[in-house]
C-alpha cells in the first residue's frame, strides 16, 4: 500500500472542494513533510486518512470526534439543511491503484450539526466499482492493524509496551501474513467438525453406544465457545487498559494544570511585587535627582566663584558698594585706584579710597554669598563621581527588576496558554478509575475462570478421543469418516507446527535487525531484543534495562521501521505462487513525532523516521522544526512533496506572530497565520528544490 492522493471536501477545518495533497511515490523520493501549528490541521489529516479507510461514527484522533463538517459551511446551511462530507483516498497496492471514497451526510438542526447517514465507501479498484469495499480495503490492510501505520507520535511507545505482546505478535503475523495460515487452520477445523458429525451421526445409525461421539461433539462445542469467550475477553480487557490509561492521562492533566495554575498564580504575585519595587527605586531616583543632583556640581562651583571673584579684584570690576576693607587695604597698600590708577598719598585718589574704607564693611555682600555657599558645600559635598555611581546602581537594580518581570510575563504567558482548555472533572475521573479498574478485574477474574473450565475441557476431550480411537469399528463408511478426521488433525498439527516455526524464524530475525538498526541510530551500547513470548526487552551491556519515555517512543520507531522493512524484503521475494501470500509494502503517516524532546532526540528520531518506510509522510509543528535547525538537512535527499497547512482567522495572534512562521533552509520565510474574515485552514505546497 503506497498512498497517492488525499483529497478533502468539507472536511472539519478544510473549508470547500478539493482541499489536495499529494504524496510521493518514488522509492528514492520517499518522504513528504506537513507542516502547521497546532490546532490547525495536522491531527486531522491523520484522522481523515485512518476515518476514509475503516469508517466509524467518530474519527480516531483530535477533539469534537464527532464533528465531520466545515464550520463556515455548516454556518451558511439553512435550518433543517443537510450536505454531504467526502474525505477520498488514492493509494497503489500490488500494482493496482485504488481510490475510497467515505462520507458523511451532516444535517443543520436545531444550529447544531448531526450526522444523519454515514455511507458505505465507494472502492474503485483500476477503475472498477467494487461491491465488497470494505472488504477489499481490509484484504490490503486490516482495521486491526492500522495503528502500526497511521499513529501519533505520543502513542507511538504503545509499540514497545511490555504489557501487550499479544498486540504486537497478532501484529506481526497480520503484516507477515502468517495469519492467512491460521485462517486455513480454521477451514480445517470446521472441515474436520463436519467429518466428526457425520461419523457421529452414522455411529448412532449403527447403534454403538460404547463409542462417545456426541458427548465429543458437545465438548468440542463448549471447547470452541469458550475459546472465544476469551479472545473477547482478551480484547475487552485491552479496550479497558487503553481507557484507564486515557483516564489516568486526563487524571494526571488535572493535577498538572492545577500545578500550572499555581504557578501562574505565583507568576502574578511576582510580577505584582516587582511592578511595586520598580515603582519605588523610580522614585528613589527623583528624589535623588531633585535633592542632591546639583551638589554633584557643588566642587565645579565653588572653585568657579573663586575665580571669578579673583578676577574681579584683579580688573577693579567688583561694585563699590558693599566692598570688603581687605580689598580697599590691598588698594591703598599698593597705591592703585579701584579704577587702576596709579596714585600718591594725599591726592584725590587717595582721599576717595579712605572715604570708602570708612564705609567699607568686613566683607563684600559677594563675598559674604561665597563664603555661605562655601560653608554649605563643604556641609553636603558630594563628588560627580559618588552621585553617577548611586544613580547607576538604581538604574541597575531598575533594569534587573524589569528584566525578572519581563521573563515572568513571558512564563506567565506560556502558562495561560497550557491552562486555557480548562480542567476536567477530578471527582468523575477518579469515580471512572475506579469502575474501570473494577470492570477489568472482573473480566479477568471471569477470563480465568474459563481457563480453568478450559483445560478441564480438553482432558476430557482427550480421554474420549482414546475411546473413540481404541473402539472396534467394523462400518466402511465410518471408517472413512474416522480417516477424513484424522487426515485433518494431521493437517491442523503440521500446520501448527510450521506456523510454530515460522513465527520463530521471524523473531529471529526481527531480533537480528533491531540491534543492527539500534546500533546505526543510536550509536550507544543499548541493543534489543524481541523475546520468546513477543515482548520488546532493551539490553545495556547484554542486561536488561528501563527506558525513559523518550526511549519508549524511539525503540518503538524503530520497531515498526524494522518490520516494516522485513515486510517489504518478503513481499519483493516473494515466488510466483498462488500459495506464497508475501507480506506487503506499507507506508508511515506519523503526526507530531518529536514531542517535547531535546536536540539530540530530534535528530535520531528523525534518522529513524526517514528509514521507517517506502513511504513516509510526516505531520509536524513549525517550531519543532524551526529549533532544530540540523533537521532539514537529514531529509533533503528523500524529500518528495512538502506542504504548509495556514490558519486563515479574523484575528491574528500577534504574541505567537514569530513562532507562527515557519523557515526552510535559505528560502522566504512562510507565514503560517493569515488574516481573513472567516476562520480555516488552507492548503499551501512549498517547492522542493532538487
Amino acid at each position: 500500500m503506497i498512498l497517492k492522493r488525499l483529497i478533502l471536501n468539507d472536511f472539519r477545518q478544510f473549508e470547500g472542494k478539493n482541499n489536495k495533497l499529494d504524496f510521493s511515490i518514488r522509492d528514492n523520493k520517499h518522504v513528504t513533510l506537513i507542516f502547521a501549528s497546532n490546532g490547525v490541521g495536522k491531527t486531522t489529516i491523520l484522522s481523515a486518512i485512518v476515518w476514509c479507510l475503516y469508517g466509524g461514527k467518530s474519527i480516531e484522533y483530535g477533539d469534537q470526534k464527532d464533528v465531520f463538517l466545515n464550520k463556515n459551511t455548516f454556518k451558511n446551511l439553512p435550518e433543517n439543511g443537510e450536505i454531504t462530507v467526502e474525505v477520498i483516498l488514492t493509494f497503489e497496492d500490488r500494482n493496482e491503484e485504488y481510490t475510497v471514497k467515505r462520507s458523511v451526510v451532516v444535517k443543520k438542526v436545531n444550529d447544531q450539526q448531526e450526522n444523519i447517514k454515514f455511507n458505505v465507501p465507494m472502492v474503485t479498484i483500476g477503475n472498477v466499482p467494487q461491491n465488497n469495499g470494505q472488504d477489499r480495503i481490509d484484504n490490503v490492510l486490516s482495521d486491526a492493524m492500522h495503528g502500526y501505520f497511521f499513529f501519533k507520535g505520543e502513542g507511538v511507545g504503545k509499540y514497545a509496551d511490555s504489557k501487550k505482546p499479544k498486540l504486537v505478535q497478532e501484529g506481526i503475523k497480520n503484516i507477515m501474513k502468517i495469519d492467512t495460515r491460521e485462517k486455513a487452520l480454521d477451514l480445517i477445523k470446521t472441515t474436520r467438525k463436519q467429518f466428526e458429525k457425520e461419523a457421529s451421526d452414522l455411529q448412532e445409525t449403527l447403534g454403538d453406544s460404547n463409542v462417545p461421539e456426541s458427548q465429543k461433539r458437545d465438548i468440542e462445542e463448549r471447547i470452541d465457545s469458550i475459546e472465544l469467550q476469551i479472545n473477547e475477553l482478551d480484547k475487552k480487557i485491552e479496550a479497558y487498559e487503553i481507557l484507564i490509561k486515557e483516564n489516568q492521562e486526563s487524571l494526571s492533566k488535572v493535577h498538572s494544570t492545577k500545578a500550572l495554575t499555581q504557578q501562574a498564580d505565583n507568576c502574578k504575585i511576582d510580577i505584582k511585587k516587582t511592578k511595586d519595587e520598580i515603582t519605588l527605586l523610580h522614585d528613589e531616583q527623583k528624589s535623588m535627582i531633585t535633592k542632591s543632583a546639583y551638589l554633584a556640581l557643588s566642587d565645579e562651583v565653588l572653585s568657579v566663584s573663586n575665580k571669578l571673584l579673583d578676577s574681579k579684584r584683579k580688573d577693579g570690576e567688583l561694585p563699590i558698594i558693599g566692598i570688603g576693607k581687605e580689598y580697599i587695604e590691598n588698594l591703598l597698600k599698593s597705591h592703585m585706584c579701584i579704577c587702576g590708577t596709579n596714585f600718591n598719598d594725599g591726592d584725590e585718589h587717595h582721599q576717595a579710597l579712605l572715604k570708602i574704607m570708612n564705609s567699607a564693611t568686613a566683607k563684600s555682600n559677594i563675598e559674604a554669598s561665597v563664603s555661605a555657599l562655601g560653608i554649605f558645600i563643604e556641609a553636603h559635598k558630594n563628588s560627580k563621581s559618588t552621585f553617577t555611581l548611586e544613580f547607576n546602581k538604581i538604574l541597575s537594580k531598575i533594569t534587573e527588576k524589569e528584566a525578572f518581570q519581563n521573563a515572568r510575563e513571558e512564563q506567565l504567558t506560556s502558562l495561560e496558554k497550557k491552562i486555557e482548555d480548562g480542567l476536567p472533572e477530578e471527582d468523575n475521573l477518579m469515580k471512572r478509575s475506579k469502575e474501570l479498574h473494577f470492570e477489568r478485574d472482573e473480566a479477568k477474574a471471569k477470563q480465568t475462570r474459563l481457563e480453568v473450565e478450559l483445560e478441564s475441557l480438553r482432558k476430557n476431550l482427550s480421554d474420549i478421543q482414546k475411546l473413540i480411537q481404541t473402539a472396534t469399528v467394523h462400518n466402511q463408511e465410518l471408517i472413512k469418516l474416522r480417516n477424513r478426521v484424522m487426515f485433518c488433525e494431521q493437517a491442523m498439527d503440521m500446520l501448527s507446527s510450521e506456523n510454530a516455526i515460522e513465527i520463530e524464524k521471524i523473531r529471529q530475525e526481527l531480533t537480528v535487525r533491531l540491534q543492527k538498526r539500534f546500533g546505526l541510530i543510536l550509536h550507544s551500547n543499548k541493543t534489543a531484543e524481541l523475546d520468546e513470548n513477543f515482548i520488546l526487552n532493551i539490553l545495556e551491556n547484554g542486561k536488561p534495562t528501563p527506558k525513559s519515555d523518550g526511549e519508549d517512543k524511539l525503540i518503538s520507531l524503530i520497531f515498526i521501521s524494522t518490520l516494516i522493512e522485513m515486510a517489504k524484503d518478503r513481499e519483493m521475494s516473494k515466488d510466483s505462487s498462488a500459495i506464497d501470500p508475501g507480506a506487503g509494502i506499507y507506508p508511515i503517516v506519523i503526526d507530531s513525532p518529536y514531542g517535547e524532546f531535546d536536540s539530540v532526540y530530534k535528530k535520531n528520531i528523525s534518522e529513524a523516521v526517514k528509514t521507517l518506510a517506502p513511504q513516509v509522510i510526516i505531520l509536524l509543528n513549525q517550531e519543532h522544526w524551526n529549533e532544530g535547525q540540523t533537521l532539514g538537512p537529514i531529509f533533503e535527499d528523500s524529500l518528495a512533496h512538502q506542504y504548509a497547512l495556514i490558519a486563515h482567522r479574523p484575528k491574528l495572534d500577534i504574541l505567537d506572530s514569530e513562532r507562527n512562521v515557519l523557515k526552510i533552509g535559505n528560502g522566504p520565510k512562510i507565514d503560517l497565520e493569515v488574516q481573513d474574515v472567516r476562520e480555516y485552514t488552507s492548503i499551501q505546497r512549498i517547492e522542493v528544490i532538487e
